[in-house]
């Protein structure tokens, strides 16, 4: 690893940067030949696309129109059906009203598989929200002359429960 004092990519925050102080220390030997390495590179990814590109037309070259045609009628079906059951799976779960987040519970291919699947899960669901408790009457507001006690209201409630020790 060269000792050199140019900025490293971390360092500057972008590549160019140190591309660019990286180059200056070089001379013009160095110069000379990164301009090269680079040229060379381009070049290389140039030639890549282009035999990239060759190797699918050799490839199609093979097939026939009708092939090419059922592949993509194959590739299209199997497109279809994941739409229709993607579909199928988020009506039945917005008839039960299962929330996004359990969606990936219905699993079943069929309908009838599908709403009991639903059924299941919107139980479940009922079951995890917080419970609904019978209001208690003796609980809650209490009459506006025992809103605010007062020393005198409590030692009459004391004498009421307890009698007085006179």
């Amino acid at each position: 690893m060269p000792d050199t004092d140019a900025p490293t990519p971390d360092e500057s925050g972008t590549t160019e940067a140190a591309a660019t102080a990286v180059t200056e220390s070089l001379g013009d030997p160095g110069k000379a030949a990164l301009s090269a390495e680079r040229k060379r590179a381009n070049e290389a990814e140039r030639k890549l696309k282009e035999f990239e590109s060759r190797v699918r037309e050799f490839e199609d070259r093979d097939k026939s129109d009708l092939e090419r045609a059922s592949a993509e009628r194959e590739r299209l079906q199997a497109e279809l059906a994941t739409e229709r059951a993607t579909r199928l799976r988020l009506s039945v779960a917005a008839e039960h009203d299962i929330p996004r987040d359990y969606h990936h519970l219905l699993t079943a291919s069929s309908e009838e598989e599908l709403t009991a699947q639903a059924k299941t899960v919107s139980e479940l669901v009922a079951l995890k929200a917080a419970p609904q408790f019978a209001a208690n009457p003796a609980q809650g507001k209490r009459s506006a002359e025992s809103s605010t006690p007062t020393l005198e209201g409590g030692a009459a409630a004391y004498a009421d429960r307890f009698g007085t020790n006179k």
